[in-house]
């Protein structure tokens, strides 16, 4: 598809955007990214977006308390307890098998504690490994326990200076207090996300072709206007600010596994496309390997230098700011342009290899998982 006048200068104005960002990152002697506009603005629509949700139940009630003797007060509160419901905000939930048990990988156990104690933090209550080739932090469940997701499929290629950086740089979002990972704003955006679905308008071949039905969608979408643009705004918004917590967890990253570690760790992540290729070539190609293994194999037969010239690619990364994270060949250039850092944890091989017997365990669930999505991909 042709490339617009808006999306043109969409995708320059995120390019100097990530320029500003990088250089307001490299130039700050900040160890946090602190609390700044961008973060007052986010927390502000965040409020005001909680508040106009439990309005919704709050009306309700009135429409009872005041008007209870009107069958149409008892319909308008049925309905906007409905839509309260369906605004509620969504936590994060993980899938119960993902969860780790603790006394079934005590090495895993050690390594996190270990980490969090030079980050400086506490260790997540909840450990959990996914399908995906990435990992993350945040907080799950209405009691907002702190959690770690390991996705197998990165973790299982990982050495040891790689896997303490991981670590490191995913528990410096705690210790640096990152907001786009507390429960305010993430509640916020569920709801935004909620009234700009209900408001959105159909399409108009399944609304008619009609005056009135136009008319209908029309209306729909000035009234849905508010809603999309808030929740536009607030995505913006929180991904700046997650922007940013990258490049200070990376920091965080390398003053504990030494600037190499995160540097590799940072190429390898880079190659997103690992995981469909070792799909592909399990489902399609029937390679005999599982996919995790697939993924190591494929890993190691990249020569280092193909690797890092995927994580410091020009044309791809950095032409996209616009997501929650910044680009890859800035986060990579901006360890080359500081002085490099020793590692202050090192992992043994013999710990290393005690963790990737734990993580072993949860090939078989993984590999199913991945094969029937892929699966489920192709028949789309």
């Amino acid at each position: 598809m042709t490339e617009g006048p808006f999306e043109r200068q969409y995708r320059r104005w995120n390019r100097r955007h990530g320029q500003a960002l990088y250089a307001r990152v490299r130039e700050s002697g900040a160890t946090r990214p602190g609390f700044d506009v961008t973060a007052l603005v986010l927390f502000a629509l965040s409020a005001l977006t909680l508040a106009a949700a439990v309005l919704v139940p709050v009306a309700a009630i009135w429409l009872v308390v005041v008007h209870g003797d009107r069958f149409l007060a008892w319909v308008g509160a049925i309905l906007l307890l409905a839509l309260s419901f369906v605004l509620r905000p969504r936590w994060i939930r993980l899938p119960a098998e993902s969860v780790v048990d603790p006394e079934t990988h005590p090495a895993l156990l050690r390594l996190v504690e270990d980490v969090a104690r030079e980050v400086g933090t506490s260790p997540p209550r909840v450990l959990a490994i996914d399908e995906r080739y990435n990992a993350r932090v945040a907080r799950t469940g209405w009691r907002q326990r702190r959690a770690l997701v390991l996705g197998l499929p990165l973790v299982a290629t990982l050495g040891p200076g790689d896997l303490v950086a991981l670590l490191a740089h995913e528990l410096g979002h705690f210790g640096n207090g990152d907001v786009t990972r507390g429960a305010v704003v993430h509640a916020a955006l569920t709801v935004a996300g909620g009234w700009s679905a209900i408001l959105t308008p159909m399409d108009r071949e399944e609304a008619g072709s009609g005056l009135r039905a136009r008319l209908g969608v029309f209306a729909i979408w000035i009234l849905s206007l508010p809603a999309r643009a808030t929740l536009w705004f607030m995505l913006r918004l929180a991904w700046r600010r997650s922007q940013l917590a990258e490049y200070f967890a990376d920091r965080v990253g390398a003053s504990i596994s030494g600037s190499a570690g995160a540097l590799d760790l940072l190429a390898r992540v880079s190659d997103d496309g690992v995981l469909a290729r070792a799909q592909r070539a399990v489902v399609v190609a029937r390679s005999p390997r599982d996919v995790v293994a697939e993924v190591r194999a494929q890993m190691r037969a990249m020569p280092a230098a193909e690797l890092a010239a995927t994580a410091t690619d020009p044309e791809g990364d950095l032409a996209s700011t616009d997501g929650s994270h910044p680009p890859t060949a800035f986060r990579v250039r901006m360890f080359l342009e500081r002085p490099p850092e020793p590692p202050r944890l090192v992992l043994s091989r013999q710990e290393h290899a005690a963790v990737q017997r734990e993580l072993d365990r949860h090939i078989p669930r993984v590999h199913k998982r991945l094969v029937d999505d892929y699966r489920i991909s192709l028949e789309a």
